[in-house]
């Protein structure tokens, strides 16, 4: 009966010690929360300006695009957005003569109240794009 106690409260106390190290541990892990996320395929027209988001604080972002094409195509992306200190800013990622397909990160702080926008232009044949926005953090 002793061996059962003991061993019970050694499982009970090596339980409690790793849900202590779990919570700690994951309080110092950055969470990174996706805010948004498009993904198409099989397109064939260009996409007009679109407004993808509108960052109600102030923060970090990282962006991850991915644009592909079976054929040999001259499809771009352009990201744009206006920065902290109210310059705009626009990223511009294409396909080629070369190169089916595309896969970019940036990170960047919008100013917050202001659009994030797309825009899909040239081109011939199908492609496919995923745009994925995500917040890592706010400024101090």
């Amino acid at each position: 009966m002793r061996r059962l106690g003991l061993c019970s409260f050694l499982l009970f106390a090596s339980l409690t010690t790793f849900a202590q190290t779990k919570e700690q541990s994951s309080e110092s892990v950055p969470q990174w929360k996706v805010v948004k996320a498009i993904s198409f395929v099989n397109q064939t027209q260009a996409v007009p300006l679109t407004a993808l988001l509108t960052p109600q604080s102030d923060g970090v972002y990282q962006t991850e695009i991915y644009i592909s094409s079976a054929s040999e195509s001259d499809w771009s992306l352009t990201l744009s957005w206006t920065d902290l200190a109210n310059d705009p800013m626009t990223l511009i990622e294409g396909l080629g003569a070369g190169l089916p397909n595309l896969q970019t990160h940036w990170i960047f702080s919008p100013l917050p109240g202001t659009p994030i926008t797309y825009e899909i232009s040239g081109g011939t044949g199908k492609y496919n794009y995923t745009v994925v926005i995500e917040k890592l953090g706010n400024l101090q």
